[in-house]
């Protein structure tokens, strides 16, 4: 139920929220792209500890409230908003020398439009409906649109949000405390699905040190090459329920 999104510095957006606090796990996603600024409200302790330890490029809320802004229609902590005119001024006072980003990259390649055997309806459960996430393939885009709990997910200006690449990375996960904390595998391999243009893609993900790059490998360890465009990792732990027609 919690995002990880990633922008490009110079891409503009008017508002991006809510917010949200950071874990470790987000950590560990995060390095695969060099020292991007993270943007977050807070965070677990574990987290934040992190942050600290390895001087993560980090801009949080608690301590630089002036790059974000607390929406009045809605409840904290679900309240919290940036821009990238904001993030731009953050980079201007703060980057310096920061900011580097990974050479490593994914492969992309075109594929033929899906004619046999295609997969049309993505749904990933994580926690009955109310954690429900689908994915649906518009065949006049040729790209993926994003329901949440059975309904259309759509931005700010109501345009459905859509997907060109829809990845489902199975993981382990593990319950850290009584508030209900999640530890999540982020290293080591596991079972994947890489869905585009009408096709599903069976193989596995590998990432084998933090600062690497997820990896998504068919059945012969070759990279998997991915749709140019926006991609969507729906991570998955056992829990979940995974159907596709």
């Amino acid at each position: 139920s919690r995002f990880m999104l990633i922008y490009p510095k110079d891409m503009k957006v008017a508002k991006i929220g809510p917010v949200r606090s950071a874990r470790p796990y987000y950590l560990d996603w995060l390095a695969e792209y060099g020292d991007p600024m993270y943007m977050h409200v807070g965070g677990s302790p574990e987290a934040l500890q992190i942050i600290k330890k390895t001087d993560v490029f980090d801009l949080n809320e608690f301590y630089r409230g002036w790059y974000y802004w607390r929406s009045k229609d809605r409840y904290a902590p679900h309240n919290t908003y940036t821009s990238s005119e904001l993030w731009n001024k953050a980079w201007t006072d703060y980057a310096e020398d920061r900011g580097a980003s990974s050479t490593s990259t994914w492969v992309f390649d075109h594929m033929d439009f899906c004619e046999e055997d295609c997969v049309n309806e993505i749904t990933v459960q994580f926690n009955g409906i109310n954690y429900e996430a689908g994915w649906e393939f518009n065949s006049s885009t040729l790209q993926y649109e994003r329901y949440q709990s059975r309904k259309r997910h759509v931005d700010f200006d109501l345009r459905p949000i859509v997907a060109d690449t829809v990845i489902v990375q199975h993981v382990t996960s593990t319950v850290l405390d009584g508030i209900g904390r999640l530890g999540i595998q982020t290293q080591g391999s596991g079972p994947v699905e890489i869905f585009r243009d009408g096709h599903k893609i069976e193989g596995a993900w590998m990432k084998i040190a933090k600062d690497q790059k997820t990896r998504w490998l068919d059945s012969e360890g070759l990279d998997i090459p991915l749709k140019p465009g926006k991609i969507w990792i729906e991570v998955v732990n056992k829990r979940a329920k995974v159907e596709y027609n």
